[in-house]
């Protein structure tokens, strides 16, 4: 469970929901719920959320951009107006990205670095982001 250190953290059902051989929900601890809660709002289409429209990214806006700079600027702007809108425990510094290509796919390895405000401590988080050929 959670480490005392991060206790202020909380705890949270595992994403996506998974169920432990005794019959109860996995959870999540400590800094894996932001890191979870980042990836969620990440995967989660602007607007397709009932009730709550402001809820996600507009990463599927970029989805057809080629491997380029411009990609590159793209992404930064989505991923850090997405931490800002629903992640308010954090602040976001950067993201490194590295191009991939396997299968034919094309996709690109996003780890994504914030500051957990509250500690001041710095966490990473690895976010595949899926692109169309």
């Amino acid at each position: 469970m959670a480490n005392s250190k991060y206790a202020y953290l909380g705890t949270a059902e595992k994403y996506p929901t998974q169920v432990t051989n005794a019959g109860s929900i996995e959870l999540v601890s400590g800094p894996d719920v932001i890191m979870q809660s980042i990836r969620r709002a990440l995967e989660t289409g602007l607007g397709t959320v009932f009730f709550n429209r402001s809820m996600g990214s507009r990463m599927k806006q970029a989805q057809y951009e080629q491997n380029d700079d411009m990609l590159k600027s793209m992404l930064d702007l989505f991923i850090d107006e997405t931490i800002q809108n629903h992640e308010p425990r954090v602040q976001y510094i950067n993201t490194d990205y590295v191009f991939k290509t396997e299968n034919e796919k094309s996709w690109v390895q996003c780890t994504i670095n914030v500051r957990i405000l509250q500690s001041n401590e710095f966490e990473a988080t690895v976010w595949p982001f899926y692109r169309q050929q």
